[in-house]
């Protein structure tokens, strides 16, 4: 019975050997094409970077922390370090207070803050993450 039942996932675990080892050529083939850094990622082509979010399940964006959030997935895939480096919980804290107001902290919403709180309306990234990372700027210069 229990040669019965190894030689019935035996294909199917070989199967997804294959499959996850032709993910990590391709991630491979991606990062060597897409130049990156903790601060940006420059695209060979629309096509590629469909296909490199695609792999992270997430649908494309027009938002730098995304691409940078993409790119990380791709490394982890194949092993190499992260290149987003986050921030303390202090730190970013004080970057969503500049961003979204904070009246205990008599700061004023930005008026790039895009409804319903979630956008920067200036670089069209996702406040939350972008203020988690460390390499990440404010476009207007409002973050230390």
């Amino acid at each position: 019975m229990l040669k019965e039942h190894r030689a019935h996932i035996g294909p199917a675990v070989e199967a997804g050997d294959k499959a996850d080892h032709a993910a990590k050529l391709r991630a491979e083939q991606i990062l060597a094409l897409t130049h990156h850094d903790p601060t940006a990622v420059h695209w060979p082509d629309a096509k590629t970077r469909a296909e490199a979010f695609a792999m992270a399940g997430r649908k494309p964006r027009n938002c730098p922390a995304c691409d940078i959030e993409v790119i990380d997935y791709l490394r982890r895939i194949i092993g190499l370090h992260s290149i987003k480096v986050e921030v303390p919980p202090a730190i970013h804290r004080q970057r969503l207070d500049i961003c979204r107001g904070s009246t205990k902290r008599g700061i004023e919403r930005c008026e790039h803050l895009a409804w319903p709180g979630l956008n920067c309306s200036k670089c069209l990234c996702f406040v939350d993450a972008k203020a988690r990372m460390k390499s990440m700027k404010c476009p207007i210069g409002r973050w230390k």
